[in-house]
This record gives C-alpha cells, structure tokens and sequence, in this order.
C-alpha cells in the first residue's frame, strides 16, 4: 500500500551556483590535480552537488535543504557560512562524449552565507512535498521531519 504525502504549506525556493562560482571552483579543481600529476590534461570537467538545493526563510532564520530532504537542523544565521560540497564529472569533450568518470567524494566545496544564497535564487519555488524526492521510506521520513519542523517555524 502506497501512502500518499501530506501536502505542505512551505515553500521552497531553489537556488544554484554562478558562472563566477563555477570558473573559481574549476580553476581550484584544476591547480590541485595539476599539484598532483604535472601531466595532468583536463578533458571537460563539471563540478555539480549532489541533488538540488533549496532554501526556506522562516521567522527563525533560514533553512537550507537537498532534495533527498537532508540539512542542518538549526537555520544558518547571518554571519555563519554553509559549505555545499561539489563532485567532479570528467568527460572527453563538451558534449558528454566519450569516456566518463565520476568522484565518489566531494572535491571543492563553497561556502556561502545566507545573503550569498539568497543571491544565486533562480525565482523558482517549489512546495516542500514536491521539492523532496519520493522514493522509499528514508525519503518520506525525512519530509515528514521537513514540514513539521518548518512549517512550526514559519
């Protein structure tokens, strides 16, 4: 039997990376595999976070949260900076082609503040039932835990 999700009132808003934050996180990534083989010869490299990031402001502060419904339990408070850990994808060319490879650890992580990901919101919000992925028990749990805690904050 299947339950179906208690609908949520909170909203989420996503938010992603800039071209600015991507060209300085590529150039890190490179000067450090370049440190560890002179050889070294990038093909083409994407640094992304594992699932999609969003963000809630409540009247405790701000939440921020993957789409597995993973995320710290108190909200970021101004001055503090949370670290979103980025994995390299090594492709032969810009058009995904060829031999491929993945990290299975993160290789650059950004720190960002709340103005700071407030700043790279792409406008799109989402509700907390749609924005944690559905698939199996661990996920409906951790969004029950999301709205009940959020939408106590709000």
């Amino acid at each position: 039997m299947i339950n179906e999700r208690i609908e949520s009132t909170v909203t989420v808003h996503l938010f992603s990376l800039t071209e600015a934050d991507n060209a300085k996180n590529l150039a890190y990534y490179h000067a450090q595999q370049k440190s560890k083989d002179a050889e070294y010869q990038p093909g083409f490299v994407e640094l992304n976070p594992l699932g999609t990031y969003g963000y809630v402001d409540t009247a405790d502060g701000m939440f921020v949260l993957v789409n597995e419904g993973v995320g710290a339990s108190d909200p970021l408070k101004d001055d503090e900076k949370m670290v979103i850990e980025l994995y390299a994808s090594t492709y032969e060319n810009a058009e995904h082609e060829g031999s491929y490879t993945f990290g299975m650890f993160p290789t650059v992580g950004i720190q960002l503040t709340p103005v700071e990901i407030q700043q790279r919101a792409t406008g799109e919000t989402v509700p907390l039932h749609d924005f944690i992925r559905k698939f199996g028990s661990r996920l409906e749990s951790n969004y029950r835990m999301w709205k009940n805690a959020l939408e106590a904050a709000s």
